[in-house]
Order: C-alpha cells, then structure tokens, then sequence
C-alpha cells in the first residue's frame, strides 16, 4: 500500500472497557472478531464500518449507531473533506442478561 505525508496513520483498536473498544472504522471483520470474542462472518463487508453501513442500509454520518451480530456500533469520529467515518465505538452486548 502506498502512503504519502497526507495519510493518517492507522490507528491501533483501544479498550476503554471489558466491552467497549475504540476501533478504526477500516478495521477488518476477523481482527474485529478476534478484539470481541465473537465470531463474525459476512461475505458482504470486509470491516468495521462496512459492516455498520450494511446494517443501517445507508452510509453512516456522525453518531450513526446500530446493533448488529451482538454489537453495537457508533461512528465517534469523522474524517477528510467527504467527512467519512473514521473511528468506531464498538460494545460487545451482554448476551449473559438476555438470558436471565
């Protein structure tokens, strides 16, 4: 891949909690699968963002948020002109509580 002075440089995924992850929105599906100890297969999508804009059927803006595959995802930060997405918060659910 080739980068210049302009690019970002990628940012790390961050746990800020036991559920809760501060992730790049081009995060990939099986490194975000691995981060949330879940499995999380897609033929559609291939990252993070992807795979909220798939599941909210529009392309997310700025505190778009929706639950998909035992997460729930919100755009926190925005980047560059086009003001594409750019970092996500991303919680796992608790599955534990649905059942009790």
């Amino acid at each position: 891949e080739v980068t210049d002075e302009h690019d970002r440089a990628e940012q790390e995924p961050e746990q800020l909690s036991a559920n809760t992850w501060l992730v790049p929105a081009r995060l990939g599906l099986d490194d975000l699968a691995e981060l949330v100890d879940l499995e999380i297969d897609d033929d559609e999508v291939d990252t993070a963002g992807g795979l909220l804009a798939k599941a909210l059927g529009k392309v997310p803006l700025l505190g778009s948020h929706a639950q998909t595959r035992g997460l729930e995802i919100t755009v926190k930060e925005v980047a560059g002109r086009r003001r594409q997405m750019d970092t996500l918060l991303v919680k796992r659910l608790d599955t534990e509580t649905d059942e009790e």
